[in-house]
C-alpha cells in the first residue's frame, strides 16, 4: 500500500511476504537476540563531520530527508484516556516545566479525554557515518550521544551489514528511555530479521540485566560507515508499539518467575545515578510509608531480576519523576497505579500517556521547589494523594 512517494506500508503481519519485502529480510529467525556481528573493520579517512555540517546549515535539511525510501511498519491511532489521579489545585502549584518536555504537552496531558498516537515509520539511509556519537549522511547530521567534534576522521571503522538504528538521544541520555524505547526498537529490529545496532556508549546501571532477561543482545559501535542503515521514527506508543512493549513486560514476568503473591505497595527510590530531581526530605517520606506499610525498592542496591521480581505483584507504586518509574511500567501488573511526586520547577509526565496504554491508573502530586535541583514533598498532600488513586483503582 503506497502512502506517499517514496513510501510503503511493510507486510508486517505476513512473515512469508516480509522475506520477500525489499527490506532485504534475513532469513534464519531473530538477527537482534542472535546477537551475529556481520560486521567487517576497515581502516578509513573522512572529511564528512565537516561537509555533513555544512550542508545541514545551508541546505537546512533534516536527517530524514535524505531517505532513499521510507516504509510505514503501523498506522497512527488514537486513545480514549483519563486524566492523571490528582488533587485539584496541583496545576496550580506548577512553576516551570522540565528543559526536555513541552508545556502545550504537559497541559494536554493533565486535561485530555483523547491522545492521538503517531505511525511507526522508519527510513532507509544510505551511505552514512556514525562518529562522534553523531550520525553524519552526505547532506545531513543528527546527534544520537555526546561526543567530541573532529574535523577529520581517520582510524580503523565497522562496516555493519544492513541494520536498523536502534538508539537515539533519549535512549542513549536517560536509562528510562532506553528501557522503553531503545528495547522496543530492539525488538522490532529482530522481528525484521534485521541487525539491531546501537551506539557504544557507557553500560548503563541495570542495562545488563535487563538484557539478559529479554535476550536482546544488539551490535554496538561507535565508528561505522553504513551502506543501508534503518533509521526508527518509533515513539508513537500506537498500538503496534503497545504490542511489542507488552511482550517486552510479558517476557520480563516469564523469566522471574512472578510470584503469586508478592508487595502490595511500593516506593521506588531515586539514586544517586539520578540526574537532579532529588526528593529533600525522602527520610521523612520513607518514614511515613512504611508506617503504613510500604516498601522501599532502591533498584541501585538491586539487580534488574530482583526489581521486576519485588514490582511484579504491586498494587500502588510511588517514585520521584525520572527513569526509575520506568522499572514500574514494566513490571507492575495491568490495573495497578502508579503515583508521580514531581518538582513544582520541572513538571514533566513522560509516563502518562504509557501508563494510559498499558491500564495502569497514573496519579500525581506536585512537590514544594527546594532550590533548582530538589524538591519536597508535604506528607499530607501525598497522603491525599495516595486515598485518591487507591480509590481510583477500586473503581476500575
Amino acid at each position: 500500500m503506497t502512502f506517499a512517494s517514496g513510501t510503503t506500508e511493510a507486510p508486517f503481519g505476513n512473515l512469508e511476504a516480509l522475506r520477500d519485502w525489499p527490506v532485504r529480510v534475513a532469513a534464519g529467525g531473530n538477527a537482534s537476540t542472535r546477537n551475529e556481528s556481520h560486521v567487517q573493520r576497515r581502516r578509513f579517512f573522512s572529511i564528512r563531520p565537516v561537509t555533513s555540517r555544512i550542508a545541514t546549515r545551508i541546505l537546512r535539511t533534516k536527517l530524514i530527508s535524505g531517505a532513499e525510501r521510507t516504509v510505514q511498519i503501523a498506522a497512527g491511532n488514537s486513545q480514549s484516556v483519563e486524566p492523571p489521579v490528582m488533587l485539584a489545585d496541583e496545576p496550580a502549584r506548577i512553576r516551570a516545566h522540565h528543559a526536555e518536555s513541552s508545556p502545550g504537552v504537559n497541559f494536554e496531558l493533565l486535561t485530555s479525554r483523547k491522545i492521538e498516537h503517531g505511525p511507526t515509520q522508519m527510513h532507509l539511509l544510505r551511505d552514512v557515518i556514525i562518529a562522534d556519537g553523531a550520525i553524519l549522511a552526505p547532506r545531513s547530521y543528527d546527534r544520537i550521544a555526546p561526543g567530541e567534534r573532529r574535523w577529520f576522521l581517520h582510524e580503523e571503522f565497522d562496516r555493519p551489514s544492513e541494520s536498523i538504528l536502534c538508539s537515539t538521544y533519549m535512549t542513549q541520555k536517560y536509562f528510562g528511555h532506553w528501557l522503553r524505547e531503545g528495547m522496543s526498537h530492539e525488538l522490532l529490529a529482530g522481528d525484521l530479521g534485521l541487525q539491531a545496532l546501537v551506539h557504544d556508549g557507557p553500560m548503563k546501571l541495570h542495562e545488563q540485566g535487563y538484557r539478559e532477561l529479554l535476550a536482546l543482545f544488539a551490535n554496538r559501535t561507535s565508528f561505522a560507515h553504513c551502506d543501508r542503515l534503518w533509521v526508527l521514527d518509533d515513539t508513537a506508543q500506537n498500538t503496534h508499539w503497545l504490542a511489542r512493549y507488552e511482550r517486552l513486560r510479558e517476557t520480563i514476568r516469564s523469566r522471574i518467575n512472578a510470584p503469586r503473591k508478592g508487595v502490595d505497595r511500593v516506593f521506588i527510590a531515586r539514586g544517586d545515578t539520578a540526574q537532579g530531581r532529588c526528593l529533600a526530605n525522602r527520610e521523612e517520606v520513607w518514614s511515613e510509608l512504611c508506617k503504613r506499610g510500604w516498601i522501599i525498592l532502591e533498584p541501585e542496591k538491586q539487580s534488574a531480576e530482583t526489581v521486576a521480581r519485588t514490582l511484579a505483584k504491586a498494587r500502588l507504586v510511588i517514585s520521584p519523576e525520572g527513569s526509575a518509574l520506568g522499572h514500574a511500567a514494566i513490571a507492575v501488573p495491568r490495573g495497578a497505579g502508579i503515583l508521580t511526586i514531581i518538582g513544582a520547577q520541572h513538571f514533566n509526565m513522560p509516563y502518562k500517556g504509557l501508563c494510559d496504554a498499558l491500564g495502569i491508573r497514573f496519579g500525581l502530586t506536585v512537590a514544594d521547589e527546594v532550590n533548582q535541583s530538589d524538591f519536597s514533598q508535604p506528607i499530607d498532600r501525598l497522603l491525599r494523594a495516595i486515598d485518591l488513586l487507591d480509590t481510583a483503582i477500586e473503581k476500575n
